[in-house]
């Protein structure tokens, strides 16, 4: 309780401006306790990460807590989850993250687009004033995706290389073609010197990353959009150079990862990096096979940082965000 209570008063000094105080608080009850790494985490030189750190008081660690959504109870009611979403859709047709309706913006552009993903899949098996929702929601969302390929100038944005991938195959899919070529220039206009693609910077290349836009310019090309075959083929060899001798993925080549670059640390990006070395030609089934194999033996452990700790890994290397 006093950990507890330490990490929220530097929450409310930090929240009342006062930065040099809270600091201190945090400082002092940094400890090798569950408050006092919340407390830690917020006196790293990237500053005070109080979105994820307030994420423990929302799932406390007892048996009651479920540790999956599918089945629960013993039905999965798509039409109560649907209406949950349409509810989380701001004014101006985006989607945010875990952060609260406000969020953070870092990555709204790519939970829009799979947002409207979801309720395009789900939208036959809805009622029809269900369903009548959902299209305006969609209506909505896409609007806000063609306004961000419309952006001119883009400056290179720190999410960029997650975001464009995601929005340039939703906008495919919905027939936006116009946007869609907007959106490949972005896609192009955002690759490394190497090939590969990254939200780090050219020092930390990302193989998850550079597969997601490695798929996503191959299904504007399957749509004869205008995409140079030299991008694509620079980015393949990037990918395929990023495999290890295991024949896993490393979150990125740069030093530090080789803890995560195991057989069900990587679990959340071998199946993607493999399929999209396949889709331009360069894979193979057996590799992806293999891949698949080992996320179905390992899967299950993600049922936890899934619904428990949203973007931090835990100690097996599992990321919350592995849910797609």
């Amino acid at each position: 309780a006093t950990g507890e209570c330490a990490f929220l008063r530097g929450t409310c000094l930090h929240r009342l401006g006062q930065h040099g105080e809270a600091a201190a608080v945090w400082g002092a009850a940094a400890a090798e306790t569950a408050w006092g790494r919340k407390s830690a985490a917020c006196v790293l030189p990237s500053g005070p990460r109080l979105h994820e750190a307030l994420t423990l008081r929302a799932w406390p660690s007892t048996d009651e807590v479920p540790e999956t959504t599918e089945g629960f109870a013993g039905s999965f009611d798509a039409s109560r989850s649907i209406t949950a979403l349409l509810e989380l859709q701001r004014g101006d047709g985006t989607f945010g993250s875990q952060h609260g309706m406000q969020g953070l913006g870092w990555n709204d552009p790519a939970i829009t687009a799979i947002a409207v993903d979801a309720l395009q899949a789900w939208r036959q098996r809805m009622p029809r004033r269900l369903r009548e929702r959902m299209d305006g929601a969609v209506e909505r969302a896409t609007a806000a995706l063609l306004v961000y390929a419309a952006e001119e100038a883009r400056p290179r944005r720190q999410s960029a290389a997650f975001n464009n991938p995601y929005v340039l195959q939703t906008l495919l899919r919905e027939g936006q073609s116009d946007a869609a070529e907007q959106m490949v220039a972005h896609v192009l206009a955002t690759q490394e010197e190497d090939g590969n693609w990254t939200v780090y910077g050219p020092q930390r290349p990302a193989s998850f990353n550079t597969a997601q836009n490695v798929m996503a310019l191959i299904a504007a090309r399957r749509e004869e959009l205008d995409v140079a075959g030299p991008p694509i083929e620079r980015a393949l060899d990037a990918l395929d150079a990023m495999r290890a001798p295991s024949g896993l993925f490393p979150y990125s080549t740069a030093s530090g990862h080789d803890w995560m670059t195991t057989d069900h640390g990587a679990i959340g990006r071998d199946a993607l990096c493999e399929h999209a070395l396949l889709e331009g030609g360069r894979g193979s089934r057996d590799s992806l096979e293999a891949a698949l194999e080992r996320f179905v033996l390992h899967g299950p452990e993600l049922r936890v940082p899934t619904k428990r700790l949203y973007d931090y890994f835990n100690a097996r290397g599992h990321g919350g965000y592995f849910f797609f």
